[in-house]
Parts: C-alpha cells; sequence; structure tokens
C-alpha cells in the first residue's frame, strides 16, 4: 500500500515548499516494513523533518498482564533523556529510567509525557512480555526515539524520530532546527522502519 502526500494550496499557508511525499507498508511474512521518500519538487532546497508514529497494543494479545512488558534496547543507552515542555522540547536532561538495556513500562514512566532519547544509540528495540511472542522494531535511519503513552491506555508508541519539536525558546528559521533534513532540487530523500512478530 502506497500513500501519498503532496504540496497544495493549504499545506503552502504552513510549508511554503513543494514536494511529494510517499510512504510504502510492504508485508513479507511476519515483517512489515515502512519506507518514507520525500522528493523536493522545487528549484530551492528543502528543508523536512520527519518521524514514524506506530503504536502497539499493550498489553500484546497473547494473554500476558500489562505489567509483564517491557522494551530491550539492542544496545547501552547511557545517555541521559530529553523532556517534553508542554509541545516544545526542554533545554535539560532528566536520568535514564533504563535498567541495563531494558524499560519495564509502567504508566508512572509517562506522567510527564514522552521518553526521548536523543541521541539513540540503537538501531532497533523488542517489544513484548517476558515470555511468548514479541515485536522487534528496526529503525536504522533515525537518530532519535521517542517512547511514551497516555497513563492507562491501551497502548505504547515506539517512535523513530528523525527530526523533534522545536527546543525551548525556539525562534530560528526552520533550517536551524534540530533534526532537520535539506534535500537538494530534484533529490529525495529516504528513511525506513520495519517491525517482525518474533515467536
Amino acid at each position: 500500500a502506497v500513500f501519498l502526500l503532496q504540496d497544495s494550496a493549504e499545506t503552502r499557508t504552513a510549508y511554503p515548499f513543494t514536494f511529494a511525499l510517499r510512504v510504502t507498508y510492504t508485508i513479507t511474512d511476519a515483517t512489515l516494513a515502512i519506507a518514507v521518500a520525500i522528493e523536493n519538487r522545487s528549484e530551492g532546497t528543502l528543508p523536512a523533518s520527519f518521524g514514524f508514529h506506530p503504536a502497539f497494543a499493550w498489553p500484546l494479545p497473547y494473554g500476558l498482564p500489562r505489567a509483564d512488558h517491557r522494551i530491550v534496547f539492542a544496545k547501552d543507552e547511557p545517555d541521559p533523556l530529553r523532556e517534553l515542555v508542554g509541545s516544545a522540547i526542554s533545554t535539560g536532561r532528566r536520568p535514564s529510567p533504563l535498567q541495563g538495556r531494558t524499560l519495564a513500562l509502567d504508566d508512572a514512566l509517562f506522567t510527564q509525557d514522552a521518553l526521548i532519547w536523543d541521541p539513540v544509540h540503537s538501531q532497533s528495540v523488542r517489544y513484548g512480555a517476558s515470555t511468548g511472542p514479541q515485536l522487534r522494531v528496526d529503525f536504522p535511519d533515525t537518530p532519535m526515539l521517542g517512547i511514551w503513552t497516555k497513563p492507562g491506555a491501551a497502548f505504547v508508541c515506539i517512535e523513530p524520530w528523525h527530526g523533534i519539536a522545536d527546543p525551548e525558546g525556539f525562534t530560528g528559521d526552520i533550517r536551524e532546527k534540530p533534526g532537520i533534513v535539506t534535500i537538494a532540487p530534484a533529490a529525495t530523500w529516504r528513511c525506513a522502519m520495519q517491525v517482525t512478530l518474533e515467536a
């Protein structure tokens, strides 16, 4: 399945650039692959910011309790995390809640909104209960990762990001924002993620 967003008079009122965004979903065996292509259709450079926004059932539908679910990172993640302040990214940092490479999921983690790894050293995580089927989420092209839920909700979002919201107090040009990529005229920028069900 291929979804296409192209610039229009409506999009240009907030984002005055000419572009095409294609997101392609492909299922092969037990893997869902999501491929993104942003095409610059203008004569100037195109500043772009992109992040994935998938949500997964919490608990997963295999009969194991919600409290037993966790996310395990592929690599050590020693850095403190970024925080949200309203809709902006705080200039401060918070200690990481990881135990080793494991994030034990609990609603209390998300009372201050998202957990933001910037940078994230891993290119994949595994999500699920300590036993039973798990989801492996691969994100080889994105330098940041957001994890969040609304406390009590039946989902958890695992979001590979290339760009983020404005830093707290930011008033500069869009091209100066963290995570912005600049796409040359007639060029296409790509990124991808995959979700694989593992026994």
